[in-house]
């Protein structure tokens, strides 16, 4: 089974799961450069007790060459019926397992305008992006399926051609957000201890302007005692 034909498992848990497909070209069965398409399918989950699988699709025409993309497709594989199509958007028309195999698919879904699958008006012109939904509606529920074989189909290549383009696909897992930590709460400061000094607390020194009174006092004191005269003592007289 060549790279355009692998096919994809999409489980039911697999939401936000990314099939990107990237396609290349060919008229009357040559391979055509500058012809080529891209796509992404996003699968936004089941629906209807797992019976309905829905995507989300975005497609471009990055051809170099004139063209149109008039539809994409794919097969679906499993061992129970679709009973149910539906899609919106650029691609808003749907046909299920289509008589040509020039789409070689189970499923496609057109743009507006006369036409089938494999012809017709409508799509996107080289350049252009286009947006849009889809849903695939299974008899029973599904606990997966699987998609393979990716195709396009070209119109007015070069302005007169019809073409194909065999997809290459590969899946991108869905992103799971990370779990937020907790974040660690702030060390509170501690409170200061006073130090403990033998013999018991140390009074604060005296401030500078304690000091000075103390000594005018201390000199007053001094200057008092001088002058008073010794007790019991004898005044000579002339």
């Amino acid at each position: 089974m060549g790279a355009g034909h692998a096919a994809l498992l999409i489980n039911r848990a697999d939401v936000g799961k990314v099939i990107s497909v990237d396609y290349a070209g060919s008229v009357l069965g040559f391979p055509t450069s500058g012809l080529s398409a891209a796509s992404t399918f996003t699968f936004t989950g089941a629906s209807s007790d797992g019976r309905t699988y829905n995507f989300s699709y975005a497609l471009t025409n990055d051809s170099s060459l004139t063209s149109r993309v008039r539809s994409f497709g794919f097969d679906v594989l499993g061992n129970t019926a679709i009973t149910g199509l539906s899609s919106t958007g650029t691609y808003a028309s749907q046909v299920q397992n289509p008589l040509s195999g020039l789409i070689g698919t189970d499923i496609c879904f057109t743009a507006a305008g006369l036409g089938g699958c494999t012809g017709g008006s409508g799509g996107l012109t080289a350049g252009q992006s286009g947006t849009g939904s889809f849903a695939l509606t299974f008899a029973n529920a599904m606990s997966a399926v699987q998609l393979s074989d990716f195709t396009v189909n070209y119109q007015g290549v070069g302005g007169i051609f019809g073409g194909t383009g065999a997809g290459t696909a590969t899946a991108i897992a869905p992103v799971v957000p990370a779990t937020p930590t907790t974040p660690t709460p702030p060390t509170m400061p501690t409170t200061p201890t006073t130090p403990v000094f033998p013999g018991g607390p140390v009074s604060a020194a005296p401030e500078s302007s304690t000091w000075a009174m103390m000594m005018l006092g201390f000199g007053l004191v001094g200057w008092l005692l001088r002058r008073r005269p010794a007790a019991g003592g004898l005044i000579l007289q002339n």
